[in-house]
């Protein structure tokens, strides 16, 4: 069977590689509540992150447009992902309608 990329363990030297995020901010991710922690393991005092569960751990974290919109929404029972978008087409960049040149 050949070995699957995503079943690989990082260190936190390697995971930092991998993510660009500092190994400093991993720590405090690794100190988070249990239901937010990144998850990890610790055969002795050393910690290994596995590489797929890194992704789907930052996948949660995926955000679209302004962070308080979505908050506001969220807090008013919406989806983010399904509120319509009622605003109309602004023009392009470019287009010849203000600024150009005769």
């Amino acid at each position: 069977m050949l070995h699957d990329p995503g079943d690989e363990y990082f260190t936190l030297a390697q995971l930092q590689t991998y993510s660009k995020i500092s190994e400093r901010q991993l720590r405090k991710y690794l100190a988070l509540l249990p239901s937010q922690a990144l998850p990890c393991y610790r055969p002795g005092r050393k910690v290994l992150v596995r590489r797929r569960e890194f992704d789907v751990w930052l996948a949660r974290y995926r955000q679209r447009g302004r962070p308080v919109l979505t908050r506001i929404l969220r807090e008013l029972g919406l989806d983010p992902e399904r509120v319509p978008d009622t605003r109309p087409p602004r023009a392009l960049h470019g287009s010849g309608k203000r600024g150009s040149a005769p």
